[in-house]
């Protein structure tokens, strides 16, 4: 298959063609690509009795059956209903109670250390340390230079 310059372009024109009438100069560049180009002119072809074909179905009678607006109207809403919020209203409170539970496992695990304080056998207790939020400095500590 070998490209020719302008394929894009024809391939634009070809479908411009079925809706409007083109101009002089597009109608030139169309007709000299086309006897250039085998691929494009194949594809015009064919695109032009695909086109014959759903011309020829649009204006065939078809037969409906009774019950086919029923169907097509039930589709419709099962369709509407499937896009609202309330169908997909469970699974998101589900998905949050899982979250919930993740990060509430999470956080018992992250903390083992406390856990065992809370569980001392005998019924001890023990009281937890904190550290204080402002650590006292010793003037024997500090470096000679900021003295």
């Amino acid at each position: 298959m070998i490209r020719v310059f302008g394929c894009r372009r024809f391939h634009r024109l070809a479908s411009e063609r079925e809706d409007r009438q083109l101009t002089s100069r597009e109608a030139k560049f169309f007709e000299t690509h086309r006897s250039r180009c085998a691929d494009c002119g194949l594809y015009d072809t064919q695109a032009h009795q695909a086109l014959d074909v759903l011309r020829g179905a649009a204006f065939t009678e078809v037969e409906l059956t009774p019950m086919f607006d029923e169907r097509v109207i039930r589709k419709f809403r099962a369709q509407k209903v499937k896009e609202s919020l309330r169908y997909w209203s469970p699974a998101l409170a589900g998905a949050m109670i899982a979250c919930v539970a993740i990060f509430a496992t999470l956080a018992m695990v992250s903390r083992p250390d406390q856990l065992k304080q809370a569980n001392l056998p005998g019924g001890s207790a023990s009281r937890f340390h904190e550290k204080s939020a402002f650590p006292s400095f010793e003037l024997s500590a500090m470096p000679r230079f900021v003295r």
